[in-house]
């Protein structure tokens, strides 16, 4: 493994971290209230809530995929 092969993988993790960042920045700024519902919600209940996002995401994902 090269150097270049290591600075591929550092930069690819840390890109897709800073755009996560930024997505969930704007989502805040955008919609503090809707942020807010959804982090109690998600509290109360988060292994049955991510499953129902697993359920949602995962038929497109997996079509996509196929295609």
């Amino acid at each position: 493994m090269t150097v270049a092969d290591i600075l591929q993988y550092l930069l690819l993790i840390v890109g897709s971290w800073l755009t996560l960042i930024a997505y969930w920045l704007a989502t805040v700024a955008l919609a503090p209230r809707l942020v807010e519902r959804c982090a109690a919600r998600y509290g109360g209940h988060p292994v049955r809530d991510t499953l129902v996002g697993l359920v949602i995401a995962l038929p497109p994902y997996l079509m996509t995929s196929v295609l």
